[in-house]
């Protein structure tokens, strides 16, 4: 039966549709005699900037006897998939499909769901196809860049990890298993988790996360710097991402020098420990020198543990799609920010329409005109209410604050083209926002620039935190949250954001 021939014999009905995705249900009524043709197809449309498309379906006999129904998907150029009477559901995605099923590219266009009538009844049934569109909408993502598995000294499976990984409602997991790639060829199928594939270069000097490709290196031995450089080059030149691990560690310290050609660098390894206060203090030094370069963490978790679990330390992307590629691009973007676990806290941190990561003097900024809108929530950014402004003008008029420097201020302000905000003292001022989730009574927020911490402010109320401060002549503003933790007496870093940057930088 041809696709017009289904569309008559077929009843459409758009569910529902947002910005996210769309949905359509699709009935049909199947009649004994079209077992003979057996192959139908019903159309439906995929839009632009589809990210999966999720299909179900579900039928009744309209008498007695059985009903098998075979299921199956073609794009506008092949089938893509075909799993007979073995499933009732699947999914098709950019990097992912169920078993049966091509990922790869959604295009926009007439799509068909492809039936095969087995057995129908004397009196027919009744079908119905339940497709769900899921569009590539930019959104904050959130998972672990450093695991390891049973693939190297790990404990947990590939399918163990994952399941643990969707129970925390996380997007993503790095399986970066020491000096192996076997790992990457194994991942789960069925899983909905994007599974980032790596490998942990592991020597004795320092060790070194590759990811995004599944077989970066052929041999992982290094013996001299000049091996590192070459494994580094091998792996970039396959577009792999290149992230120095835990590089102020007390037991694996990097010592093969920091001129190497890496993109990333993980400043929180695990628990909040002094390892990680010294890759701080070190990534800070290297932003305040006029350097560029983006932080990332990882739970670097092997076995069942108090206190190394996955997703702790989660890092978040601000990401254009859920893939591999997407949630890389992101991270190379900047657009990071690192929470205790998945529950954050959550740190949304914006200049005018610029956002985490972003900078605002150059190209890069130029190239970033979208508002950062809501970028942790589904909705926009919520303004400050009457009574926080006049609480938050009382205190900012409190504090003596340094001039902005005249000239950086109209330059700001002219590429900011934000309106002003009756919050600050100086009405000509260029205002940086900041909204925390999850924050707790206690928690003291860190405003940090290149100078050093600039301003120390305490959560009163537990939830929701707005602040607002005047910009001074940096070259970048970024966040730390700091929390109590009853469990161990002790103060630690419950969440980082990567910085805006005021200036052009030095990658």
């Amino acid at each position: 039966m041809s696709g017009h021939e289904g569309m008559e014999a077929t009843k459409r009905y758009n569910e529902s549709s947002n910005s996210n995705w769309s949905r359509i249900e699709i009935n049909r009524v199947i009649k004994q005699e079209e077992q003979r043709a057996y192959y139908i197809e019903l159309p439906f449309e995929v839009p632009e900037q589809t990210e999966m498309i999720h299909v179900s379906m579900e039928y009744t006999p309209l008498g007695e006897g059985a009903v098998t129904i075979d299921l199956g998907i073609c794009s506008p150029e092949r089938v893509r998939g075909w799993s007979g009477g073995a499933r009732k559901e699947f999914y098709v995605g950019l990097e992912k499909a169920t078993p049966g099923y091509l990922p790869g590219p959604l295009n926009k266009g007439i799509w068909h769901i492809l039936l095969g009538a087995y057995r129908i009844p004397s009196a027919g049934c009744e079908v119905k196809v339940h497709i769900r569109c899921e569009h590539m909408v930019k959104r904050w993502l959130k998972g672990d860049l450093h695991s390891h598995t049973q693939h190297s000294d790990g404990t947990y499976t590939l399918q163990e990890a994952g399941e643990i990984m969707e129970q925390l409602g996380c997007d993503f997991i790095a399986t970066t298993d020491h000096n192996t790639v076997s790992q990457n060829f194994a991942h789960p199928k069925e899983s909905r988790l994007v599974f980032i594939p790596g490998i942990e270069l592991t020597t004795n000097r320092g060790h070194i996360n590759f990811l995004g490709v599944a077989d970066p290196v052929k041999d992982f031995r290094v013996r001299q710097s000049e091996d590192m450089a070459e494994h580094i080059q091998a792996a970039k030149e396959q577009d792999a991402k290149v992230v120095l691990n835990h590089p102020h560690c007390e037991f694996c310290p990097w010592e093969w020098g920091f001129e190497h050609d890496y993109d990333w660098v993980e400043v929180w390894n695990g628990p909040w420990t002094d390892r990680n206060q010294r890759a701080l203090d070190w990534w800070q030094e290297q932003l305040a020198s006029g350097r560029r370069l983006v932080a990332v963490g990882g739970s670097d978790v092997h076995r069942p543990h108090i206190y190394i679990k996955h997703a702790m330390p989660t890092t978040w992307v601000y990401s254009e799609s859920r893939t591999v590629h997407g949630i890389l691009q992101g991270i190379g973007q900047g657009h990071v920010f690192l929470s205790y676990s998945p529950d954050g806290p959550i740190i949304e941190h914006t200049i005018g329409s610029f956002m985490i990561g972003d900078c605002i003097e150059g190209e890069e900024g130029e190239q970033r005109k979208e508002p950062a809108k809501g970028q942790v929530k589904e909705q926009a950014q919520e303004k400050v209410n009457e009574q926080s402004k006049e609480q938050l003008t009382e205190q900012l008029n409190e504090q003596t604050r340094e001039q902005v420097n005249e000239q950086s201020e109209k330059q700001l302000a002219s590429q900011l083209d934000v309106p002003v905000n009756d919050t600050c003292r100086n009405p000509s001022a260029v205002v940086s926002n900041l909204t925390l989730s999850n924050v707790m009574a206690g928690d003291q927020i860190k405003i940090i620039s290149d100078v050093g911490v600039e301003e120390v402010v305490e959560v009163v109320v537990s939830g929701e935190l707005h602040y607002s401060w005047e910009l001074k002549n940096r070259k970048f503003y970024r966040i730390e949250v700091w929390r109590y933790f009853d469990e161990v007496k002790l103060t630690l870093l419950a969440a980082m954001s990567n910085p805006i940057y005021l200036r052009n930088m030095e990658h």
